[in-house]
């Protein structure tokens, strides 16, 4: 049934009202001065429902026109949905279901959906709501898969097509500098250590002061925020003379791993595999043997979680290595990590789901090289490098039907100095890269084109390049004084080329001073 509205949408007193029986099933289309042939040919304004039913019966026969899998029954609801409500909220007794809105009936309506193309060559249809990848740091921002799906197809609850840029689901986690970085790192925590006997120890850090953490959530989160906990732990176990133990919670690997400061430097020690397992909700546990005085070997298990929020998204990481360690001569050491990582719900830290799902998961094989040299007792030359290689567990639904030849390096190269201008300071540089794709290909299949009237969907396949556009290379000269007065001051200044492996990222550079003092 049809009612008629004038120029300003309220109902003409010449038209019936939806009422109580016909409220569900009413629309109402413009009936007030419409202009049409008259019985001599000349152009008159007429007036009425007569003229308000040509509307909607046209907005129908556009609908199934431009939409032939459209049945009767489907455009008539589609009209009903799109419609704009008038009057009282919802279907009411005057204008029914509301004012036809044939712009509105031409967009997607209802769940939207991505066709997909299972490997045994059947289409399936996946949510787009829960497609979205979140991209790891070691990717870039994924410009090339971003191309390739920017004029991709969905289809609405209708199962009508549209074009769509999928590439706008695809996320960076990563920021130039994190505010967490600068401020959220020494500054806020309290650490305890505690003796039980002459061999063990036990380490806590824990959070005094949320606020930064505050500032953080509140003004500089965003779609790639991952969550993570904050519960730090530390046992130290010597077992014999030559053999020790530690087990570790809410700790980087390599703060696990060695004697290092997570929080002295903005990039450095940060740019390999081990990254991949940070802090936040994490598990390891590190045994060192002794050969000798010149030799140790060392077995390190580790577990790391990450949590998408906003996709509800769940990442576990395994991380097994074997590292051996090794004195040439008095200023000569040489180190050597073989190492097997296994991701569920990630590749290489980075988090994805339904239509644009990278894979189940990922086992990456890798080498780490070391090599320091002392030149003198204080300053010390150092080089670090990583290989790897990924395998990628594919998942049966997505675009992304297989990734093939995955690999990725990393290095940093520097000097450090210790007790150059007083005793007790530390002095560094460095020049570093951090994890990066140098090699891969992702086969992504997805739809082009439809025919309407045999209801088939057109795939394309292409094979892209997941190495990024840019290389980032970060240059940080890091400076910690001795304590002054019961007080710390550190300082760092670092200059990024292409940050985030982004050719089209402006190089960047930061200062950082940081006072702290214990009290």
């Amino acid at each position: 049934m049809a009612g008629a509205v004038g120029q300003s949408s309220i109902i003409t007193a010449l038209s019936h009202r939806a009422g109580n029986v016909a409220r569900n099933v009413f629309l109402v289309a413009a009936g007030e001065r419409v202009p049409s042939l008259g019985a001599n040919g000349a152009f008159l304004s007429w007036d009425g429902t007569s003229f308000s039913a040509p509307y909607i019966s046209g907005a129908v026969a556009l609908l199934m026109e431009a939409f032939p899998n459209l049945t009767a029954n489907q455009v008539v609801d589609l009209l009903f949905n799109s419609a704009t409500d008038l009057g009282a909220i919802g279907a009411d007794v005057i204008y029914g279901r509301g004012l036809v809105n044939l712009e509105e009936a031409f967009k997607p309506q209802g769940t939207t959906s991505i066709a997909v193309k299972t490997p045994a060559g059947e289409t399936k249809v996946v949510a787009m709501t829960g497609s979205a990848l979140l991209g790891g740091e070691a990717f870039g921002g994924f410009s090339g898969l971003s191309t390739a799906l920017s004029d991709s197809m969905m289809l609405d609850g209708y199962g009508r097509s549209f074009r769509v840029d999928l590439g706008q689901r695809i996320f960076n986690q990563n920021q130039t500098i994190q505010l967490e970085s600068l401020i959220g790192s020494t500054r806020g925590y309290r650490t305890s250590s505690l003796p039980f006997s002459s061999s063990g120890q036990v380490k806590i850090s824990w959070i005094e002061d949320w606020r930064f953490q505050e500032v953080d959530k509140r003004y500089f989160s965003h779609q790639g925020t991952v969550r993570s906990r904050d519960l730090r732990t530390k046992l130290n176990l010597s077992l014999a003379p030559d053999r020790a133990i530690t087990i570790a919670q809410g700790l980087s690997m390599k703060e696990a791993m060695e004697d290092y400061d997570q929080n002295e430097f903005l990039t450095i020690g940060k740019e390999d595999f081990m990254a991949l397992i940070g802090r936040g909700d994490s598990q390891s546990t590190v045994i060192n043997q002794n050969l000798g005085t010149k030799s140790r070997i060392t077995l390190a298990m580790a577990r790391g979680g990450r949590e998408w929020q906003q996709y509800n998204i769940k990442a576990d990481n395994y991380i097994m290595i074997a590292r051996i360690d090794h004195r040439l001569s008095g200023p000569l050491k040489l180190g050597l990590d073989l190492g097997v990582m296994t991701e569920r719900g990630s590749v290489l830290g980075s988090l994805s789901s339904g239509a644009i799902s990278l894979g189940k998961g990922a086992t990456t094989t890798f080498v780490n090289a070391r090599f320091d040299w002392a030149l003198g007792r204080k300053i010390t030359l150092f080089t670090r490098a990583s290989y790897g290689v990924t395998d990628v567990k594919a998942v049966d639904l997505s675009l992304v039907q297989n990734i093939a030849n995955l690999t990725s390096t990393s290095f940093s190269m520097g000097l450090t100095g210790h007790s150059l201008f007083q005793r007790g300071d530390r002095l560094s540089f460095a020049v570093s890269q951090p994890l990066r794709v140098t090699g891969g290909q992702a086969n992504i299949s997805y739809v082009t084109s439809r025919d309407y009237q045999d209801n088939i969907l057109s795939f394309i396949d292409r094979n892209i390049s997941l190495a990024p556009d840019g290389r980032e290379i970060d240059f940080e000269l890091a400076y910690r004084m001795a304590d002054i007065f019961g007080a710390s001051v550190d300082l760092n200044i670092l200059h990024q080329i292409n940050p985030g492996h982004n050719a089209r990222s402006p190089d960047n550079t930061g200062i950082l001073i940081r006072f702290g003092s214990a009290f």
